[in-house]
This record gives C-alpha cells, sequence and structure tokens, in this order.
C-alpha cells in the first residue's frame, strides 16, 4: 500500500499533512491494531473530490486513528471536525496534536462511532469512514449513519474498505465515486 508512514524509536508513527494552513506539519500517532492511516496518495484523491466542499464544511471523522483525515480537512478550511476514536491512548494522542495546532476547529471524542451517532445530533455535510479491514463495523456505522439524524441528502461520506470487499450500502445510498489502489477500495457515497 501506499501508505508513507515513518516510524520513531519512540513508539510514535508520523504522517504529514498534505495542503493547506498546515501543509507540510508532522502529524505523530501511536500505532495501534487495525489503524491504517490513509496514505497520501488516497488522500490527496479524496481531497481533489471534494475540493468545493471542504471549505466551511462540518465534518465528522469516524475511527480516526491517526487523524489524518480530519487534520487534512481542517488544514484545507474545514470550520469543524469532530474526531471519534474508541483507543483512549489514541484520543490522548489527537488532543496533543490538536492543541499543538492551536486551533478550535477539532472536537474529539473518545467512545464508538454507533454510540457518538446515538447520542449526539448535528448535521455534517462530509463524514469520513475507515474503520479497521478486520471488522464487521464498516456495515454496522452504515446502518447507524442510516438511522441518524447526522447525515442528510446533502452530505458526502467518504469509506475505506478492504477492495474485495465492497460494502453493501443502505438502501438509497450509492457511490458517487469509487476508485481502488493496491489493496483498498474508496469512495465517496451520496443519498439519493
Amino acid at each position: 500500500m501506499e501508505n508513507k508512514v515513518k516510524t520513531k524509536i519512540s513508539g510514535t508513527s508520523s504522517i504529514r499533512v498534505i495542503s493547506g494552513r498546515w501543509r507540510g506539519k508532522k502529524i505523530e500517532f501511536y500505532p495501534a491494531d487495525g489503524l491504517r492511516p490513509t496514505g497520501d496518495r488516497l488522500r490527496e484523491t479524496l481531497f481533489n473530490w471534494l475540493q468545493y466542499d471542504i471549505e466551511g464544511a462540518h465534518c465528522l471523522d469516524l475511527f480516526a486513528g491517526s487523524g489524518a483525515l480530519g487534520f487534512e480537512a481542517a488544514s484545507r478550511g474545514a470550520e469543524l471536525v469532530v474526531m471519534v476514536d474508541l483507543n483512549a491512548a489514541t484520543v490522548r494522542q489527537l488532543q496533543k496534536q490538536t492543541a499543538s495546532l492551536e486551533t478550535e476547529r477539532i472536537i474529539i471524542w473518545q467512545g464508538s462511532a454507533e454510540a457518538y451517532l446515538d447520542k449526539f445530533q448535528h448535521q455534517f455535510d462530509l463524514v469520513f469512514l475507515d474503520p479497521p479491514f478486520d471488522s464487521e463495523l464498516m456495515a454496522q456505522t452504515l446502518e447507524a449513519l442510516e438511522r441518524s439524524d447526522n447525515v442528510d441528502e446533502a452530505t458526502k461520506i467518504y469509506i475505506e474498505y478492504p477492495k474485495q470487499a465492497v460494502p453493501v450500502l443502505p438502501d438509497g445510498w450509492s457511490f458517487e465515486r469509487q476508485k481502488t489502489a493496491g489493496d483498498v477500495g474508496y469512495g465517496l457515497l451520496v443519498l439519493s
């Protein structure tokens, strides 16, 4: 895969923000089981797709992990980015990185994606959904998104999944764009 992740002796790894306000800024994260930071090439493609949608957007980064997608969105002008992750060490690292950026655009929430969607009702313009590949979380989270009031017909939902396992989408949802890179499938979903 094209993920260019640098590992430090201290046990943290890092990625760089590609573009925007924090272009070139190193973001450190702790490797965890199932964590696959979205690589540079995929992020570049995604944010090219979203170039007219990101400025001023409200974004929800479920399964935030390294924060690659959320930090990139905030760097490129999103007004609000909510990052959700269950892992306490990951959340602490996301908070540390957010503090170093001196921004109030990013909110970090610890808990499961499904719990967040059940608890909070906020209309998001963009949702990033990249759960661990070896889990059933994609299907569960798509169902939770469908039940929630966090998305509507104007929301775009980015998903990453194993190339051989294209997820079954809820009724009325479709791919607006879809590509593969290596073993990864990815695309933008819209509700019709």
